[in-house]
């Protein structure tokens, strides 16, 4: 999982699934600690037009072609809808926040992307960039 980790924080492009623009959620927080250790963040959600100055897009499906690493912070009934209408093999990577998945979602990702990383937390692991 570690070896995971170093490449996905190694990408500079990443994507925030479940962006919010309340700053006592963790689609906030990730969002904003991502963008503050320099990384080009898009946040994604259908609740927003913008956060912290940023463009929201309103569904993975309207992303520009990129390579980009997926945090990913709704819950697993929203992340399952998503998978039904998004190419999730098309990420570099895919970060799972705890509360995010169970069992069967990580079997399923697993299938579709190899590089995904689970029970870990990107605010943890970036925790040595500040």
């Amino acid at each position: 999982m570690k070896e995971k980790i170093e490449r996905a924080l190694a990408h500079k492009k990443w994507v925030v699934l479940g962006a919010s623009n309340n700053k006592d959620r963790f689609g906030y927080k990730i969002l904003k600690r991502l963008h503050d250790v320099g990384y080009e963040v898009i946040p994604v959600s259908p609740n927003y037009d913008e956060i912290m100055g940023l463009p929201v897009v309103k569904n993975l499906g309207d992303l520009p072609e990129d390579d980009y690493v997926v945090d990913v912070v709704v819950n697993k009934d929203i992340l399952r809808a998503e998978m039904e209408k998004n190419d999730f093999s098309k990420f570099k990577s895919i970060f799972l926040q705890p509360g995010t998945w169970d069992a069967d979602l990580v079997k399923d990702l697993k299938k579709i992307n190899p590089e995904l990383i689970y029970n870990r937390c990107v605010l943890v692991e970036t925790n040595h960039m500040l």
